[in-house]
């Protein structure tokens, strides 16, 4: 197991590649996932939080009521995404 000191100190709002990174999975992986990113200018970041609530929802663990909301609104979210993006 890693000692906690070794681990990197991942920043909240991550690029894809760190994003990917942090599932451990590779960049194409990881955009199946549809996971909604936060988007600001011509800056797509994803948030620490919704790649916990991924990883959380995949292994089953069970969400507070807040978190059940915004895995909730994530879901819709790419789902919409995904329907803009066929037009």
């Amino acid at each position: 197991m890693a000692d906690r000191a070794t681990l990197p100190d991942w920043p909240r709002w991550m690029p894809i590649n760190l994003a990917a990174a942090y599932l451990s999975v590779s960049e194409n992986t990881f955009r199946s996932f549809g996971i909604v990113p936060i988007e600001q200018g011509r800056c797509v970041r994803y948030d620490r939080r919704s790649l916990d609530l991924y990883a959380d929802r995949v292994a089953g663990q069970p969400m507070t009521p807040a978190e059940g909301k915004r895995a909730a609104k994530d879901v819709e979210s790419a789902f919409l995404e995904r329907r803009r993006n066929r037009g």
